[in-house]
């Protein structure tokens, strides 16, 4: 009987291990760039810089300003 408690533990501590690992893999995937924000920086492609009041610095990059090529 010793045994099947014995397995018992093995089955919950295992199932633990999986749940924090998936957990700690899941927010690394989705936080890896959370914290970071450029400063200054050199801006290439087409983009240009827009007043907003909500952004830091009142400033914000407006990716694909231009939509000529899809008119």
């Amino acid at each position: 009987m010793n045994w099947k408690r014995h397995k018992v533990y093995k089955v919950v501590a295992l199932s633990l291990v999986t749940l924090f690992g998936v957990a700690g893999a899941a927010y690394a995937a989705t936080n890896v760039f959370s914290s970071r924000e450029t400063e200054s920086g050199t801006r290439a492609g087409n983009v240009s810089v827009v007043t907003d009041a909500t952004a830091s610095g009142t400033s914000a990059l407006e990716v694909w300003a231009s939509t000529d090529e899809f008119m």
